[in-house]
């Protein structure tokens, strides 16, 4: 008989995930229930696999860090490691789930200094492409290793696992999902120790083991919670409670990210403005949404404080929806940016805020992304009863990692 504590599990996931297809349910179930059946052989593994990273460290944006967080915690079930996690920061938005990542170098036995006092690790990881750079050993002597994987999916190849599992202790740096042979690797692993079912290796069972093995995973903090979250022209309030609010009143709520490429930004912020075309046509999806007497909140994110400041001011907007949301920002427009300048204060800012921005996108009943890997990562592990647009196509679509087979695939 299942233990207690995984039936409830299971109970919570099926009122989260009610939306599913049967067949839909019986595949995210079964993985589900099959990890936490295996968990305490992942949790007390004395191999570990490490995604790190660290303030100046190369590690792209939100989208890019949680692809490769993806990317180490189905490597480590892989290869039947612990999963650790090593971002800086992160322990202020999430706590660990069923899963113990919490990084602690020396009660994993990683010294930080020499006998003489000096720091270890200088490095500051970054992004190449290529097929992988491994440091065997790093720093110094005492079973640990270094893979860069950033913009590669070399981890996927035979010849570098099998180097790689001579070590007790694996840094990772990535920036990718897994691909489908790490998925096909994983599955057989669970399967293998919990003896129940597989997950399938179709597009469909990756994406649910994806979306599962997140949720799973991650678990916000009360500090997170009820950290300050300013919009323009309101007060500041808890994110929660702003949460609240974006379904009072029966009100659906519709978070649509607008990001101007950085260059073109910098260049002249002012200029870079969101366009009349899509504006109207965020209008059209709240009269598309508002039926019934039904309002839309809209939760208007972006990198561009002109074009928040246009959408805000626009009568066609403040018709259409009962409450306009842009957060005021107060850090660098992108983390990996806010983190190179090596400032701990604007990095901490930078992130805590774009993770308020990712929640909400996250929770949103409907969702808009354009190019953007931050948008999209919200959408790839948010409810499945959540609408989600393509901003570029103008159509409904389902946000789903790609799947590939091979380590030159695109994200």
């Amino acid at each position: 008989m299942p233990h207690p504590f995984i039936l409830l599990v299971v109970l919570s996931l099926s009122l989260l995930y009610g939306g599913l297809s049967l067949e839909e349910q019986e595949l995210y179930h079964g993985f589900c229930s099959s990890f936490l059946d295996a968990e305490a052989i992942f949790n007390n593994a004395p191999k570990t696999f490490i995604y790190r990273c660290r303030y100046g460290d190369d590690c792209g944006g939100v989208g890019d860090r949680f692809a490769g967080v993806m990317g180490a915690a189905f490597f480590a079930i892989a290869s039947k490691r612990s999963l650790r996690i090593h971002w800086q920061g992160l322990e202020h938005v999430f706590k660990p789930g069923h899963v113990n990542w919490t990084y602690d170098a020396q009660a994993l036995g990683i010294p930080r200094v020499d006998s003489q006092g000096h720091e270890l690790d200088h490095s500051k990881t970054r992004a190449r492409q290529g097929r992988g750079e491994m440091q065997l050993p790093f720093p110094g002597n005492y079973n640990l290793a270094m893979f860069n994987d950033l913009n590669s999916r070399a981890i996927s190849e035979q010849k570098k696992q099998l180097v790689l599992a001579r070590f007790t202790h694996i840094y990772f740096h990535s920036n990718r999902s897994p691909d489908m042979s790490i998925h096909n690797m994983t599955a057989k692993t669970i399967a293998g120790i919990s003896n129940s079912s597989i997950v399938e290796p179709t597009d469909e069972g990756h994406y649910v083991a994806y979306r599962c093995l997140f949720n799973d995973i991650f678990q916000p903090t009360a500090s997170f919670l009820n950290s300050s979250y300013k919009a323009i022209g309101y007060d500041a309030m808890p994110l929660q409670d702003l949460t609240t609010r974006m379904t009072s009143n029966g009100a659906l709520s519709l978070a649509f990210h607008y990001r101007i490429d950085d260059t073109y930004l910098a260049a002249d912020s002012a200029i870079a403005t969101i366009d009349e075309e899509t504006i109207q046509w965020l209008v059209l999806l709240s009269n598309n949404h508002s039926t019934n007497g039904v309002r839309l909140n809209l939760f208007f994110i972006s990198n561009s404080p002109a074009s928040a400041h246009k959408v805000l001011q626009h009568r066609d907007i403040q018709s259409a929806y009962a409450h306009i949301f842009s957060q005021e920002l107060i850090g660098s427009r992108h983390i990996n940016s806010a983190d190179a300048k090596n400032s701990t204060t604007t990095a901490s800012t930078t992130f805590q805020q774009a993770m308020q921005d990712w929640w909400i996108m996250k929770n949103a009943d409907i969702l808009v992304c354009g190019y953007s890997g931050f948008c999209m990562s919200a959408g790839i592990v948010a409810s499945v009863n959540q609408i989600k647009y393509n901003e570029v196509v103008r159509k409904k679509e389902e946000f789903k990692p790609r799947v590939c087979s091979n380590r030159d695939c695109a994200r």
